[in-house]
């Protein structure tokens, strides 16, 4: 059976991917920051408290596939929560980012256009909720940090999860 036919069968969408990234390699969390800001990538003091929570061996050269989507994308209207978000793009076939995704979408992502920020979607996890952010502001590429239990999200905001 065609595997296309078969998910749109039961209901999961056919996606394409929008980038391909090898996780998995780096050192540490130091070693990871040290690339990124003399690459000259900014990290916020939120973001630089979750690299230090991230296992980068965990992963060792593997490969996903990452798909961006919006709120209407989602079937989302406007205000929707981490649980919100995390429960559409499961209900449609993707799954929450590995941790490493966050720190290596912004060191490959460099031609992110003016004003766009992604937040990279997570299995939720018990207590705090925390998702990287990856922005281009004010001419500067940064790695932010998006608190789940606080934030709301609404407009042309842009999501990535992994494809299955």
């Amino acid at each position: 059976i065609d595997r296309s036919k078969f998910r749109e069968f039961i209901g999961l969408r056919n996606f394409t991917t929008w980038k391909s990234l090898r996780i998995g390699g780096f050192w540490s969390a130091k070693d990871f920051r040290e690339v990124l800001e003399t690459r000259g990538f900014h990290v916020d003091d939120k973001a630089n408290a979750m690299l230090d929570k991230i296992n980068f061996k965990s992963t060792p050269g593997n490969k996903v596939e990452l798909v961006r989507q919006s709120l209407p994308d989602l079937n989302l209207k406007e205000g929707a929560t981490f649980a919100d978000i995390y429960a559409a793009g499961k209900k449609i076939g993707l799954m929450g980012c590995p941790e490493e995704v966050g720190p290596v979408l912004r060191f490959k992502y460099s031609n992110q256009p003016e004003g766009e920020k992604i937040t990279v979607v997570r299995e939720p996890t018990s207590g705090e909720q925390e998702w990287f952010e990856v922005e281009h502001v004010d001419r500067h590429l940064w790695l932010g940090r998006a608190q789940g239990w606080i934030d709301y999200y609404g407009g042309n905001r842009l999501f990535v999860f992994v494809r299955r």
